[in-house]
């Protein structure tokens, strides 16, 4: 069958469903740079060309009506090998409760946790790739209500891609946790993007966040402790859109000076036409003014 941009195979009453499907996004790019930058002996400051950015693969699904899971791998946009991005199985325990296990992206920044397919613009903001969290291999529990939902999972920390229990990379510890408050609304798929086209009603959501790891005690890991808090408010309304995030992350190395950074994204957009949206986003980092090089 076909239903929601998927192909899909089930049995007759859908209770064991396997979905198939994919992204491809193809850019070209036009970047232009300060003579002066020195990224090239003879001063030219254009740079052009075309690029594959994104083109993943994925199966989802469900098995017995309760167990979920997902696959999806990417070809890499520079020499295109196959690697994998999550990898998981969750239960469904019924009263809005589910368990998740495997590789996923940790419940932090909303603007990573909204999939590449569901942007505003064709990348997330330099912001986000500074501070987000991307994926992690470990556990999470999660709950649902009419307005409220609540995640919480135990990883092996940030970025830790496809990484072994043993790498160096890891943290000892980490702890990720989001709660969200739709106060109006009564969509959570809603928020899988970050448009509202025409016809639709208004909506908000705000978000808070946190994460925390620690390193240093097993095996070779960095001793350092991190700590990261994100707010954000998500609102929409007839064929308009508004976003706005505050991020601030600490960094204590040991024996080291610890920094504080600071990250803000304002995004929105607006349909002037059924099938043509304007959008606009600012974002900003603002690093300790401690490190090195002020």
């Amino acid at each position: 069958g076909h239903e929601g941009g998927k192909f899909y195979l089930a049995d007759a009453n859908k209770e064991n469903v396997l979905n198939i499907g994919g992204q491809i996004q193809f850019q070209f790019h036009l970047n232009s740079r300060d003579d002066d930058a020195g990224l090239d002996a003879n001063d030219n400051d254009l740079t052009t060309g075309f690029q594959t950015r994104r083109t993943k693969l994925e199966l989802s699904g469900k098995v017995a009506n309760k167990f979920g899971y997902k696959v999806v791998g990417a070809f890499d946009r520079d020499g295109g090998s196959f690697e994998l991005e999550d990898a998981f199985v969750s239960y469904d325990f019924g009263e809005g409760w589910e368990v998740m296990w495997g590789q996923f992206k940790l419940p932090y920044l909303r603007e990573e946790l909204v999939s590449s397919k569901y942007q505003l613009a064709g990348a997330r903001s330099l912001t986000n790739a500074a501070f987000n969290q991307d994926r992690s291999q470990g556990i999470q529990v999660g709950y649902t209500a009419e307005q409220f939902r609540f995640m919480a999972a135990l990883s092996d920390g940030a970025r830790t891609v496809n990484t072994p229990f043993d790498s160096e990379s890891e943290a000892d510890y980490a702890i990720t946790a989001r709660g969200e408050f739709m106060w109006s609304g009564n969509d959570w798929k809603r928020w899988s993007d970050f448009t509202s086209w025409r016809g639709n009603d208004f909506a908000g959501m705000a978000g808070a966040a946190l994460h925390w790891q620690d390193g240093g005690e097993t095996v070779a890991t960095t001793d350092a402790e991190f700590l990261g808090l994100t707010a954000d408010v998500s609102v929409e309304g007839n064929g308009w859109n508004a976003f706005a995030a505050a991020i601030w992350q600490r960094t204590e190395p040991d024996g080291g000076e610890s920094s504080d950074d600071f990250g803000v994204v304002v995004q929105g957009g607006i349909f002037v036409a059924d099938q043509w949206e304007l959008f606009g986003r600012y974002d900003i980092i603002i690093p300790d003014d401690d490190r090195a090089a002020d």
